[in-house]
């Protein structure tokens, strides 16, 4: 990683940095969904690096340095816009996705979802029926809780494929498919990719 560089990764990766003594640097964690219910850096590659942003950064740290107010908060949130707007899919939508849903069901979707995992399992997690989760996931999306829930495995399955040391049947075991073949249908059917389609043009991007 550089210095005066932006990065990017999707939700899904779980990474971990060694940063040099005194190393000064602003983490923002946020989801943005476009239309089609896909997270907006899935199936992205594993970093992604914007340079030559001195004027930006030296904008956050205006930002963070003024007293912590509504104004300061709107301020970051517009420079953040600023930055991921470039990655939106330009086509004409009606209304803005916000995928809204407990904490606890956020971070179980993130880790632990799987190909056994039904939308029974994410009501008793939010403490509601599955028919009130379900609706109040539609009343804000453009998208079924359903398509989340399958975006959210196929985004687990991404972050295990990059991991050269885990065969595709063993990826497919630690998701809970119950076989290699399904599971290669799943991925195919979210990313439009094979498993090891991606992880080939995963290595190629590294």
């Amino acid at each position: 990683m550089k210095t005066g560089c932006i990065y990017f990764i999707s939700a899904a990766d779980e990474l971990r940095f060694c940063f040099e003594p005194e190393t000064h640097f602003y983490s923002f964690h946020f989801n943005v969904f476009p239309a089609s219910g896909e997270e907006l850096f899935f199936h992205s590659e594993l970093l992604m690096e914007e340079c030559e942003n001195e004027t930006w950064i030296n904008e956050v740290s205006k930002a963070f340095s003024e007293p912590q107010t509504q104004v300061s908060a709107v301020c970051l949130k517009s420079l953040l816009l600023q930055k991921i707007a470039h990655f939106l899919p330009n086509r004409n939508v009606s209304g803005e996705n916000i995928v809204v849903l407990p904490p606890a069901l956020h971070m179980f979707l993130r880790r632990e979802a799987n190909a056994q995992t039904t939308l029974a399992d994410l009501a008793e997690i939010a403490g509601v029926s599955v028919d009130t989760l379900s609706r109040r996931f539609s009343k804000y999306n453009h998208f079924t809780l359903k398509n989340f829930l399958n975006h959210s495995v196929a985004a687990r399955a991404e972050c295990l494929l990059r991991n050269p040391s885990l065969k595709i049947k063993d990826v497919a075991q630690k998701l809970n498919f119950t076989s290699e073949y399904y599971f290669s249908r799943f991925f195919k059917r979210e990313t439009l990719q094979t498993p090891k389609e991606f992880r080939i043009s995963s290595y190629q991007r590294s």
